[in-house]
């Protein structure tokens, strides 16, 4: 995972630093936000069991109530990805 983050950094950084000077910055803003999202959504895949996903949650300092009612729900792990115990 930190090898895709890596390279997905160095592309975004090229591609920010050729287009910054446009007026496309909002349109950065919001691929960002996408991209965070999905790497969010990668995460929450990779950690698969619903205690892998609250002792993870809680390492990132997710409280104990949240974290449980974040794993229990039966949404996808895209849908999941927005939910405000996970973004934090």
């Amino acid at each position: 995972m930190h090898y895709q983050l890596f390279k997905v950094s160095q592309y975004l950084r090229g591609w920010i630093n050729y287009f910054g000077i446009a007026t496309g910055y909002q349109r950065c803003c919001d691929l960002d936000h996408w991209i965070r999202r999905r790497v969010r959504m990668a995460y929450w895949r990779q950690w698969r069991k619903p205690r892998t996903k609250v002792r993870s949650l809680m390492k990132l300092g997710v409280h104990l109530q949240a974290a449980v009612a974040c794993c229990i729900i039966s949404k996808g792990p895209w849908r999941s990805s927005k939910t405000p115990a996970i973004i934090q």
